[in-house]
């Protein structure tokens, strides 16, 4: 927060998983979370599928606790995911349109992490 301060930095963008038992097969959700109940309106007008409180925890929980303190505005974005333990390129991907949507522009190609995903999905099949 220290160095966001110093470059005057005015929003910041958190991501990360997201645990569920929702059966989501290849589509996971991105679930958003906000520093204001303005931004939550904002996210909630736009579509999104929001967090239910206190639900972030850990370092991103933390980040946007202090961002909000430190009067920075901030999005949380979490990837759906069943198994931490493995590559999560689907979530990735779903992170990525996610924000594509929120800043009105496109980032690039994601075909590689859905052709990563088809890999650790057959992988695991193989086993």
């Amino acid at each position: 927060i220290a160095v966001a301060k110093e470059y005057s930095v005015k929003f910041i963008y958190v991501v990360g998983g997201f645990h569920t038992n929702r059966a989501f097969g290849k589509t996971p959700r991105t679930y958003v979370t906000s520093t204001s109940q303005d931004l939550k309106a904002r996210m909630e007008d736009l579509g999104m599928h929001m967090t239910r409180r206190s639900v972030i925890t850990g370092f991103n929980g933390l980040f946007l606790g202090f961002a909000k303190m430190n009067q920075i505005h901030g999005v949380g974005m979490y990837g759906e995911l069943h198994s931490p333990e493995i590559p999560q390129y689907r979530a990735a991907a779903s992170i990525v349109k996610t924000l594509e949507r929120l800043i009105y522009r496109r980032l690039g190609d994601i075909s590689r992490l859905e052709a990563l995903a088809t890999m650790v999905e057959q992988d695991a099949k193989d086993r």
